[in-house]
């Protein structure tokens, strides 16, 4: 797994660089500590319940002596805090998505907590690192109100199928259609007028429970959206008071869109950190992976980096924008093909959800006009 990478220059000699690495465990933090200008590295082990703590408070000695210090750690269940924690402690702090990062694999592989903080420790800052965003806080409870109230939109769509499921087994022809908590109880209240399912009454208590179950998370989909609500209305006020417009109004005037605007802002967080739409386009995985070899040339599709879930979103509001633009620039241009049938169609709207979302890009970041775009929701200060 570790890799030797000569990296020994007066620059890291004159900055005192030293490189963290550290082994997040639930136990045991096992740090490792790379000093680039005398080429010695350490390791320690930061255990028990202070073991973040201990950690940081490490990690700001080094600061103190003088160091620049860059700490890396694995992207997992540990999430952003550690990072936050170590960036007011006067250190860089890197996230890395070692899933995406090229290792040399020579044979059986050795891992302990020692040789992977040791590993991290021995990256360095000029690499081509695999980097993960480090949302601010406030980015990264908004970013999780939105997947909370997928979880329990997806919770919902469950349940319905779970009681659809059971009445087949029982009402064969049953009507296969998602309803709300409210309906399935008025119909469950019919089927036992007429006495139906008086043959299996445990399986209409199921039933009724499963409906009680569907009424919970109704309510709590409810609260979340009401939550989700104040919070934008927070953001926008917070970047009025900057004179600027939040990217989910500007996106928000066009048709097409509706609330799909404050996912994709919220799961983006700020767009002006991509340096450019093939940035972006790349962290949604929609980018395009040749291959070639001699003479050898083939297209692999789609990177598929990050989330499915926003390169769904992408390809969603693509076909809506379908349907909503026809007179769009970006729809003119693959129309042909989209009223094609088979896999040219399929390659056809996803080239246009990239597209698409670098146009979002160009309009938040530097205010460029879609072309061709119908506005629906004019915004009342003109931006």
């Amino acid at each position: 797994m570790q890799r030797k990478v000569n990296h020994a220059s007066s620059r890291n000699q004159a900055e005192n660089l030293v490189t963290v690495g550290i082994d997040m465990g639930s136990d045991l933090w096992g740090m490792g500590v790379n000093r680039w200008d005398t080429g010695k590295s350490s390791y320690h082990k930061c255990e028990g319940k202070t073991k973040d703590e201990e950690a940081y408070r490490k990690i700001g000695e080094l600061v103190k002596g003088g160091n620049r210090v860059v700490v890396y750690y694995e992207a997992g269940r540990n999430g952003f805090t550690p990072a936050r924690e170590i960036r007011k402690r006067g250190a860089e702090a890197g996230v890395i998505a070692v899933s995406r990062l090229e290792i040399l694999d020579n044979g059986k592989k050795v891992k302990t907590d020692r040789v992977d903080a040791k590993f991290l420790a021995g990256l360095h800052p000029s690499d081509n690192l695999p980097l993960v965003w480090i949302p601010s806080e406030e980015e990264e409870q908004r970013r999780m109100a939105v997947r909370e109230a997928e979880r329990i939109g997806e919770d919902i769509r469950r349940n319905n199928n779970r009681i659809i499921s059971l009445l087949e087994r029982w009402m064969p022809g049953v009507e296969k259609k998602h309803k709300g908590s409210a309906e399935w109880e008025l119909r469950i209240k019919e089927w036992a007028a007429r006495g139906v399912m008086k043959r299996v009454p445990l399986e209409l208590e199921r039933l009724r429970n499963m409906v009680r179950e569907l009424e919970v998370l109704e309510k709590n989909f409810e609260r979340w959206e009401e939550m989700q609500s104040v919070k934008e209305e927070e953001q926008k006020k917070g970047i009025r008071r900057d004179g600027k417009i939040s990217a989910i109004e500007i996106l928000s005037q066009y048709r097409g869109i509706n609330g799909s605007a404050r996912k994709i802002s919220w799961e983006l967080g700020d767009m002006g950190r991509f340096k450019n739409g093939r940035k972006l386009s790349s962290y949604l995985g929609l980018t395009p992976t040749p291959w070639a070899s001699g003479k050898m040339r083939r297209e692999q599709g789609i990177s598929k980096k990050g989330r499915g879930e926003l390169r769904a979103l992408a390809v969603e509001l693509a076909w809506n924008w379908v349907r909503w633009q026809p007179d769009c620039a970006i729809v003119k241009k693959w129309k042909d093909r989209l009223d094609a049938k088979g896999r040219s169609r399929r390659v056809a709207i996803v080239a246009l959800a990239r597209q698409l979302m670098v146009a979002f890009f160009r309009r938040v970041v530097f205010g460029e006009e879609i072309k061709g775009a119908i506005i629906s929701r004019p915004l009342k200060c003109g931006c």
